[in-house]
C-alpha cells in the first residue's frame, strides 16, 4: 500500500515540461507489468494535482499512468480538508484520479501481466472538489478508471464534497485560430469509468458474464465453426488488438 500524509496541503505542479508527469502510485509512463495495491492520501488542507502547459503531461493518483501496459488493482482512499483540484492543461495531458491513463491498456504485453482493471475509489474533501479537462486538444480531467485506454475498468466510486462538485470540459486556447476550430477537440471531464474513445471490451465482459451464466452446468458450443466468431476476430486483427507496444 502506498500511503502519503500532508499536514499543510502541497501543490504538485509539472511545471510545463514536455512529457513530465507526477504520479503517486505504482507504474509510470511505458510501464509493462501488473500493478497491485492500495492507495491513500490524506491532507488537513488542499490537494492540488496541476499539470502545466507543456504537451504530453500529466498528474494522477492511481495505478499505471500514460501508455502502461498490464493489469490494475487496488482501492483509492483521497482525503482533504480543503478543496481538492485536478487540472490538466497543455496539449495531450491529463489529470487523473484513479488508475490507467491515455494509451493505458490491461489487453497488450505478456500474457502473465493481462487482466482487468479494479479497485474502489473513495474521495472526500471539506471543501470543493473540482476536475478541469484544461484549454488544449485532447487534454482531459477524470475521477475513475481507464481514461482513453483499452481495458474493463470495475469498481465504485464514491465522491462527498462540503462546498460543491464541479466538472469543466475547457474549450481551445486562446490562440487557436477559426481555421483549427472545425473538429472536435477531444476534450472531457468526467467522473466514472471509461473516458473518450475508450475500448468497448467493457461490453465484451459484461457479455462473456452472462454467457458464462446462460451455459451454467452444460457444455458451452465449440465456437471454431462460429461465423460471427471469426467476424469478431478478422475486425480485432485489423484494428491492431494483438500488436504489441
Amino acid at each position: 500500500a502506498i500511503v502519503a500524509t500532508n499536514g499543510v496541503g502541497g501543490v504538485p505542479n509539472t511545471g510545463g515540461r514536455d512529457d513530465a508527469y507526477i504520479l503517486i502510485g505504482h507504474g509510470g509512463r511505458g510501464n509493462e507489468g501488473k500493478l497491485t495495491g492500495d492507495i491513500e492520501v490524506t491532507s488537513v488542507g488542499n490537494i492540488d494535482f496541476l499539470a502545466g502547459e507543456g504537451n504530453s503531461e500529466h498528474v494522477q493518483i492511481g495505478l499505471g499512468g500514460r501508455d502502461g501496459i498490464g493489469a490494475k488493482d487496488g482501492d483509492i482512499v483521497v482525503n482533504a480538508g480543503g478543496d481538492i483540484t485536478f487540472r490538466a492543461s497543455g496539449i495531450n495531458s491529463f489529470a487523473m484520479l484513479g488508475h490507467g491513463g491515455i494509451g493505458s491498456t490491461s489487453f497488450a504485453g505478456n500474457a502473465a501481466v493481462q487482466g482487468n482493471t479494479t479497485g474502489d475509489i473513495n474521495v472526500d474533501s471539506g471543501g470543493a472538489i473540482t476536475f478541469a479537462g484544461g484549454t488544449w486538444w485532447d487534454s482531459f480531467a477524470q475521477l475513475g478508471h481507464a481514461g482513453r485506454s483499452r481495458t474493463v475498468a470495475i469498481g465504485n466510486i464514491d465522491v462527498d464534497a462540503t462546498t460543491g462538485i464541479t466538472f469543466l470540459a475547457g474549450t481551445k486556447g486562446a490562440a487557436a485560430t477559426a481555421a483549427s476550430v472545425d473538429e472536435d477537440a477531444r476534450m472531457y471531464a468526467q467522473l466514472g469509468h471509461g473516458g473518450y474513445d475508450a475500448d468497448a471490451n467493457q461490453d465484451y465482459y459484461t457479455k462473456q458474464i452472462a454467457r458464462e451464466l446462460y451455459y451454467a452446468g452444460q457444455n458451452p458450443p465449440i465456437r471454431i465453426f462460429d461465423v460471427f466468431a471469426w467476424k469478431a476476430f478478422i475486425e480485432a486483427w485489423q484494428r491492431g488488438d494483438f500488436k504489441n507496444h
